[in-house]
């Protein structure tokens, strides 16, 4: 019996510390871009009460949004960061027009909506095959976001990039 009690107060308190470390959890949604229903993952930082940096994450191929942000929330929750990071149409690639910038676009407008984004404070950050979506877009539209990250990894080197603009 005390044994029993033992690992029952064990169990609940590895929930309430899991609970505890878990502050905010990551949103699944959806926004309609030229008919079609388009799936993004969405985490604000728990009582988020100005406006925050919104960092756009796109996936590597054969991944999805929730993998990013996965990987980012930790330093979101710290630094008080919006993560958005958006399905490709196509899981094993980007691909223009489907993933284009008319997409992105859609989705960051739609995180704006609803969260207080400071609009002065868009960035985007892509991993494999997001980071040569992110290029190409970081460039075409390097109007709407002042920060690109870049980082393609292949198994024989891994090669990151940073490409600031106005």
């Amino acid at each position: 019996m005390k044994r029993s009690l033992r690992v029952l107060l064990v169990i609940s308190m590895i929930c309430v510390a899991t609970l505890a470390s878990a502050k905010s959890k990551p949103q699944k949604m959806s926004v309609s871009v030229d008919g079609k229903d388009r799936t993004y993952y969405v985490l604000t930082p728990e009582n988020l009460t100005s406006p925050a940096p919104l960092l756009l994450l796109l996936h590597g191929s054969g991944r999805d949004g929730m993998s990013q942000i996965d990987a980012w929330k930790n330093l979101a929750e710290k630094e008080g960061v919006i993560l958005v990071a958006p399905d490709s149409a196509n899981s094993r690639e980007w691909a223009f027009p489907a993933d284009g910038s008319d997409f992105l676009h859609d989705v960051v407008e739609a995180v704006r909506a609803k969260y207080p984004v400071d609009g002065k404070r868009l960035y985007l950050f892509g991993h494999s095959a997001g980071a040569v979506f992110g290029l190409y877009n970081g460039i075409m539209e390097s109007h709407e976001r002042r920060v690109l990250s870049l980082i393609s990894t292949t198994r024989q080197r891994s090669e990151k990039f940073l490409l600031l603009s106005g």
